[in-house]
């Protein structure tokens, strides 16, 4: 078994999702002049409220007459700080969170880590390998056989047997382990959302909606952290299930040495089509900001 460490940076914020959505002045709490977004600890909140019935009451009424949390707390602790209710603490990049806006949450391990998974890095790896196989093997994507499951519908199981192997004992990526990528913090951040209207491209969820915004906790980009990546087959045994066919993919496309240059190239492509399909639309002024960001991207 071959170990080796590999040393992520975080290029855009990127936000794998636990799929919590947090309901403000409820599950968190913006703190405007500090900029701070706050996931309740609810024993803090109760310290506060001295777990008082009233107050307890006072607080079930904040929530189902949609008052504000924040300024019950104020009353109980005039100086109140974001640490003092915390169960961790958000530095927010944009403006407009408000008690009113719900905040997705990034998944984090049980001691409150932010982690990518890796089976999701895992997951991307195995796409880039399938689109790679698919590009050299165009010839099979042409036979509806292939493209086909046992019942006659369209599905892509034949294609993924040829490129992976048949069954889970002889897919080549068992071979390959990804450990999880933990962070040491995460920042809220905001999403616009575009539509194309009748008018073009444009902000907003509905012609009625153009300030819909999406409020995401990410992991910030700048940030860097190691994870293990292991390939299991020493020399040996990579002679021997070669020469066994063992495995009826090429393994040797899991060295890292031909992985991550093939892994590059992928993204590279996937940002290539991204400006490609944008420049066919006009490249939409609502987008300005994004498609410099493709290019950086590019050229990195």
């Amino acid at each position: 078994m071959t170990m080796k460490t590999a040393r992520i940076h975080i290029l855009t914020p990127v936000h794998v999702g636990s799929g919590v959505d947090f309901k403000g002045n409820f599950e968190y709490l913006f703190f405007e002049q500090e900029k701070i977004a706050v996931v309740l600890d609810q024993e803090k909140v109760l310290d506060i409220l001295d777990e008082d019935e009233s107050m307890v009451s006072s607080w079930v009424n904040v929530i189902d007459n949609k008052g504000s949390l924040l300024k019950l707390l104020q009353q109980r602790k005039s100086n109140l700080q974001p640490s003092d209710v915390a169960l961790r603490e958000l530095p927010v990049r944009h403006a407009g969170l408000s008690a009113k806006t719900s905040l997705r949450e990034q998944l984090h391990d049980g001691m409150g880590i932010p982690l990518m998974p890796g089976s999701s890095i895992k997951g991307a790896v195995r796409t880039a390998l399938f689109a790679q196989f698919i590009s050299k093997n165009d010839n099979l994507v042409k036979r509806s056989e292939n493209l086909k499951n046992r019942r006659g519908y369209y599905g892509d199981q034949q294609l993924i047997k040829k490129c992976f192997g048949d069954d889970p004992n002889h897919d080549i990526l068992r071979l390959l382990q990804i450990g999880d990528a933990n962070f040491e913090r995460t920042e809220v951040f905001s999403s616009d959302i575009v539509n194309l209207f009748h008018d073009g491209w444009g902000k907003g969820s509905s012609s009625r909606d153009k300030d819909a915004l999406q409020f995401i906790e990410a992991i910030p980009a700048g940030l860097e952290c190691n994870t293990p990546v292991s390939f299991h087959l020493d020399e040996q045994l990579f002679k021997i299930a070669s020469d066994r066919r063992y495995f009826l993919s090429d393994i040797s496309q899991l060295q890292l040495h031909r992985l991550i240059p093939m892994l590059n190239e992928h993204t590279k492509g996937l940002v290539k089509k991204e400006i490609a399909y944008w420049q066919e639309e006009g490249n939409p002024p609502v987008l300005e900001n994004y498609l410099e960001e493709l290019d950086k991207l590019l050229n990195i």
